[in-house]
């Protein structure tokens, strides 16, 4: 089953590519931090907590999990990620005061 999965993945990836360049033609921030969707961001630490909100609402639900993430573990490494650029501001604003 988990080659099946990661058959899909490398399938879809160029397709996935292809819609988020089509897509940053006429909204050009989908071209902004394109290299990061696909791993080549940042080093971060190892071991942490990793929430991911695909888009403006998962990251408004999310708020909740990480403030609370943030307050209980404060010494824990904590990364938000989004797959949108609405999204990713989003996760700028409600989360400014806690990132590096």
């Amino acid at each position: 089953m988990r080659f099946l999965y990661i058959l899909a993945v490398y399938l879809v990836a160029p397709l996935v590519s292809l819609a988020m360049l089509w897509r940053g033609i006429w909204d050009r921030s989908y071209w902004s931090h394109f290299s990061e969707r696909y791993g080549f961001g940042e080093k971060l630490e190892p071991s942490g907590v990793w929430v991911h909100a695909v888009s403006v609402g998962e990251v408004q639900a999310a708020a909740a999990l990480v403030t609370t993430l943030r307050e209980r573990y404060p010494m824990v490494p904590l990364v938000v990620t989004t797959l949108t650029p609405t999204g990713a501001a989003r996760a700028r604003t409600l989360f400014k005061d806690r990132s590096e």
